[in-house]
């Protein structure tokens, strides 16, 4: 009887809590949009799955502040299944955010025009059987005389939907306040994607562009064409060397002065460190210098003014520093400077400023190439050029060795 009793309320107990709500229902509001936040900042698509989940979320994730991110990707090859869910994908963000400010993320990597995307499929199959001269030869009648009708149907059902995000008449660019816009490696497709971001821009905050290779025409004026109105830009960050050729970064209409945040890449190709004369406002900059980049892309040092960045707190530099050696920099505001070493060339090449705070690193793909030697060559040059601050931090694999050269200092004691 005792061991049925128990049953029967074990069964009870289970009979009630399978009536209950799941306790994902009995969070409260506040906190189920936190959710939704975190969920939807980096995969914001997957906000078609939540409206699925019952109608609490349904009606939650209806809001229009839960419709302002709009993130896209598309394909390489002919998938007009998903360009058309993207489609209505678009259509639904713009509508459900009402008049609120977008934050739009649209990844292009792997699109291209149908001559390409013809020409590398033939690659493919063909790289074993051909040499590379015969592959050229082919790929380049590929280019001039096949037409490729499907791909090309493709390429401009992706226009239509690059159409569909700026809005008739690019009226919805006015509302971005975030892009982040990663172009095509083909660069006549990204270069056709380039020129239907002619829509003025007025809050838009933060542009990050990544594989901006963009060729120029020599007949146009990309000033009055591309992102004509970034008076209120306050970050910019270009992941790639080279944007438009021919055009400097002085001459571009997305360089306004109260531009505060940069991050570029430091190349023959497009940025030099000319350049920094038109950043007079920056507090944060991080340049990254490719580790082929073995050559000095200005005059001697002799001949060099100083660069004034008056307001500049934080100063990262990527790469190899021999370059930034040689400049004078008057950054009187400097707080913290951050550098991350590739390979161990010019092991004593040092930046000539002032921070309060150092944090000195070589990033993980590059560690096995310095010894115990190079570290504490470089190390040694950093320890003394910083003497005056508060602070410096080396990172754990290098730690050991600057222990060592600290020891006589202090007699032994860390």
């Amino acid at each position: 009887m005792a061991l049925q009793s128990e049953q029967e309320a074990l069964a009870t107990h289970i009979a009630f809590i399978r009536a209950s709500d799941p306790p994902i229902l009995r969070v409260p509001n506040e906190i189920l949009h936190l959710i939704f936040d975190y969920i939807l900042h980096d995969a914001h698509p997957e906000i078609r799955t939540i409206l699925l989940v019952c109608k609490r979320w349904h009606e939650a994730a209806s809001k229009p502040r839960f419709w302002t991110r709009l993130q896209i990707s598309v394909e390489a090859y002919p998938n007009f299944e998903l360009l058309g869910m993207w489609t209505r994908y678009i259509s639904a963000c713009v509508h459900r955010s009402c008049d609120l400010p977008l934050a739009v993320s649209l990844d292009f990597e792997r699109f291209s025009t149908g001559a390409t995307f013809i020409a590398e499929q033939i690659e493919d199959c063909l790289h074993e059987f051909l040499s590379t001269n015969e592959i050229s030869m082919i790929k380049s009648y590929v280019a001039e005389d096949i037409d490729g009708s499907m791909c090309t149907l493709y390429f401009d059902r992706v226009m239509d939907l690059v159409d569909l995000i700026t809005g008739e008449e690019r009226t919805n660019m006015k509302r971005w306040k975030y892009l982040r816009l990663l172009l095509p490696t083909d660069s006549n497709a990204a270069q056709e994607i380039w020129w239907q971001l002619t829509g003025p821009t007025p809050i838009l905050t933060e542009l990050v562009l990544e594989n901006a290779t963009v060729s120029d025409y020599e007949t146009t004026d990309i000033k009055e064409l591309v992102l004509p109105n970034l008076g209120a830009l306050q970050t910019l960050i270009i992941k790639t060397s080279t944007i438009v050729n021919h055009t400097r970064p002085s001459e571009l209409a997305f360089v306004p002065p109260t531009l505060e945040h940069l991050e570029m890449s430091l190349d023959h190709g497009w940025f030099t460190i000319d350049d920094l004369r038109i950043f007079t406002n920056l507090v944060t900059l991080k340049i990254c210098i490719p580790h082929q980049m073995t050559a000095v892309p200005w005059e001697p040092p002799s001949l060099e003014p100083t660069y004034t960045l008056p307001r500049l707190r934080k100063l990262t530099v990527v790469g190899n520093l021999t370059f930034l050696s040689l400049l004078s920099l008057d950054v009187p505001s400097l707080e913290e400077l951050h550098i991350v070493r590739h390979n161990p060339l010019n092991l004593d090449a040092v930046l000539h400023v002032s921070p309060k705070r150092v944090n000195w690193n070589v990033a993980k793909p590059y560690r096995k190439e310095w010894t115990t030697d190079a570290l504490r060559s470089a190390l040694r040059a950093i320890l003394s050029e910083y003497r005056s601050a508060t602070e410096i931090t080396i990172h754990g694999f290098a730690q050991n060795v600057a222990l060592e050269l600290m020891a006589p200092e202090t007699g032994g004691q860390q």
